[in-house]
């Protein structure tokens, strides 16, 4: 007798029921729901390694975000009950993320993207976010407001102090290294993501902000 196929269940035998002593009798297919588990094994931001478990009954409930430098790869694996079959992995736009036979997830670039584990019809689906690695940058003198640090450089007053603002993503502990000290005085503040900078004579000079591996160089003009 061929076994019949239920997507998303395995068949584990046949059932006969009988009315009394009869002649009829009713064969009746058994299933196993399959259910896949999927956990997800990425690094944080804050260097701590992350095991994220997604209880995936068929439905997507959860979500990890990875970023597009540093902390872009998720090693995912799928626990299936209910089922030997092998697990297939799907993305759902490689062009934001891929992931291999085995669930290794590598970022392309930002976005949105579910990663699927299928098996015998079964899935679970985990949504991946994928933001931009970045540090952004804001100058502010003792009277005016902050201002965008848009371009690769910025022009100071000498003998003037400013505070340099850092926003960066995913944020983190904020560490600089100035190109000539004879130029520019950097110190830090109160606040862990600002920074004291103040032209100590003309000329140029380089500062390199770097936050959780993620750098960002601006040359400093007087």
């Amino acid at each position: 007798m061929v076994e019949p196929i239920k997507v998303g269940y395995t068949f584990t035998g046949w059932s006969a029921k009988a009315d009394g002593i009869v002649s009829d009798m009713t064969i009746e297919a058994m299933y196993e729901k399959i259910t896949i588990l999927l956990s997800a094994d990425y690094e944080m931001p804050d260097g701590v390694s992350s095991t994220e478990i997604i209880d995936g009954d068929n439905v997507s409930i959860s979500e990890i975000t990875l970023y597009t430098k540093k902390y872009n790869k998720a090693q995912f694996s799928a626990k299936v009950i209910g089922s030997t079959l092998p697990v297939k992995w799907s993305s759902s736009d490689t062009s934001v993320a891929s992931v291999s036979k085995s669930g290794k997830v590598t970022v392309k670039k930002t976005g949105t993207v579910n990663i699927t584990a299928t098996c015998g019809g079964a899935e679970a689906i985990c949504k991946v976010v994928v933001r931009k690695a970045s540090i952004g940058l804001a100058v502010k003198g003792k009277k005016s407001a902050y201002k965008n640090v848009t371009g690769s450089s910025v022009k100071l007053n000498k003998n003037q102090s400013y505070n340099l603002k850092v926003a960066a993503v995913p944020n983190g502990k904020v560490i600089y290294k100035v190109g000539n000290k004879k130029i520019l005085k950097v110190s830090t503040t109160k606040k862990p993501n600002v920074l004291k900078i103040k032209a100590l004579k003309k000329g140029n000079t380089t500062l390199t902000i770097k936050v959780d591996g993620i750098k960002r160089k601006m040359k400093v003009k007087k």
